[in-house]
Parts: C-alpha cells; structure tokens; sequence
C-alpha cells in the first residue's frame, strides 16, 4: 500500500509527526509566556491560533478543512467577559494538557510498528483540541462540532476500506 493511499496513516517516512510536535513545541513556548492570561486579546489569539494549526497541520480533506478553519474564524469569540482571570489559568492548564497529550501520541505512533494506530494522531488532535463551546458564538457550536466529528470519522474510514483491500 502506498502512503499517498492513506493521507491520515503517518509513515515513519512522513513529515506530519515532526511537523505537530514543532507546532506543540513552540505554542508550549507561548502559551507559558508571563502574564499572558491577563491580556484576554492576547491569551484568545494565541488559543485560536493553535487550534487553526493543529488542523492545518493534519491530514484531511482540502473542502472539510477549509469549511472548519472557516467555520472557526467566524464563530470565535475573542473575549469572553464573563470569564476571569482564575477561569483563564485554568483555561490555559487545559491548553497545556492538550499539547501535552498530543505529544505522548506522537511519541507513541512514532515508536508504534502496529498498522491500526497509525491514524490515530489525527483522530487524537482533533479529538484534544484546545477548545470549548464558549470559544464561539452559541449559534455556531453545533455546526463546529459537526464539522470535527466527520473529519475525525475520516481517516477511520479510509483506515477500514484499505484494511479490507488488503485482505482480498
């Protein structure tokens, strides 16, 4: 099977694991700056931007990315007064602990020789993005999610039909 067969399968060959694991590494770096959660502008800035970068950053459909880095932009809200500077903190430990899961996956995938685990790093990006419902405009969540769902439907699907070619 080839790897242009199977865009969400990362070979040891391809750049995707380096390319998250330089992205984690450098909002680590940002996110970790003082008093960056309190400046709200700032802090929701940066939080986007990991989120559009992460899903730049997998392999999926060109239509079902545009149509979610789209449906982001427009329902992200960049400050959500009602929030505090203590609901921030905790809201930027939550940012830490999606980089920091996504890291142990591509560690593991990266040491994995198992077939089946290797569609898993974009299933688990997705699937830890640093967001919230309140990150958008309540109108907009159900479509957001609507959006992550099928894209994270995706590479299991196709995981599955090249599974099934194989064995015939």
């Amino acid at each position: 099977m080839k790897n242009d067969e199977m865009p969400w399968i990362v070979k040891s060959e391809s750049k995707q694991p380096n390319e998250l694991y330089s992205l984690i590494e450098y909002y680590d770096v940002v996110l970790k700056r003082r008093g960056l959660v309190e400046r709200e502008s700032e802090f929701r800035k940066n939080k986007l931007g990991l989120v559009l970068d992460l899903i730049s950053a997998i392999d999926m459909p060109d239509d079902l990315r545009a149509e979610l880095i789209s449906a982001i932009i427009e329902a992200w809200r960049l400050q959500i007064p009602e929030k505090t500077l203590a609901q921030r903190e905790k809201e930027l430990d939550m940012l830490l602990g999606s980089i920091e899961t996504i890291r142990v996956t591509i560690d593991y995938d990266d040491k994995s020789t198992d077939r089946s685990s290797k569609w898993r790093l974009g299933v688990m990006v997705l699937s830890n993005l640093p967001m919230a419902p309140v990150d958008f405009r309540s109108e907009d969540v159900s479509k957001i999610y609507g959006l992550i769902s099928k894209a994270m439907e995706y590479p299991h699907q196709r995981y599955l039909a090249s599974s099934t070619s194989a064995q015939l």
